[in-house]
């Protein structure tokens, strides 16, 4: 049995070869979906740790910050299902999850401008140095470098684009 070098992509669907940057994206989210699978079993099994675990599980998918806790555990199920979709999308290389990734981390991007845009205005127009938590700044960073790259011509590619 032959092991891939960094140097070389590894073999997707039909001959096509995934790109290393593609595995570390499927790696990173398949990372986030399980910690935030966790925290959501965590929540139900657990009643000491469930504040804690749905404020973990708020910091990774930051749109269940606009529910109520009891909410945003009814909710986190389908947040789960949609992170195990983008892992398995981007790993099989579909054209789909190319579309759900640029979009899951643009929603990220403008999560920064809203912290942004609130920490001006209630701290007199001074931006803070320090973000919320370590989870929005590794979210933040990560985004930017995924937009990027997923807009390279041979990442396009890679999930089908005939365009690129």
């Amino acid at each position: 049995m032959e092991v891939a070098s960094q140097s070389e992509p590894v073999r997707a669907k039909s001959g096509q070869r995934r790109l290393f940057g593609i595995q570390l994206i499927a790696a990173f989210f398949l990372l986030k979906t399980a910690v935030f699978g966790g925290a959501l079993l965590a929540a139900h099994l657990d009643l000491r740790i469930r504040v804690a675990a749905i404020e973990l599980m708020r910091e990774l998918a930051p749109l269940l910050q606009l529910a109520r806790p009891q909410v945003a555990l009814a909710v986190a199920p389908l947040f789960l299902i949609l992170g195990v979709a983008i892992v398995l999308g981007v790993w099989f290389l579909q054209g789909w999850a190319w579309v759900l990734l640029f979009v899951d981390r643009g929603t990220s991007l403008i999560d920064l401008a809203q912290f942004l845009g609130f920490s001006a205005l209630f701290n007199g127009g001074r931006l803070p140095l320090l973000p919320s938590s370590p989870y929005f700044a590794i979210d933040i960073v990560s985004s930017m470098f995924i937009i990027v790259y997923l807009l390279r011509p041979e990442v396009r590619r890679a999930f089908g684009d005939t365009t690129a």
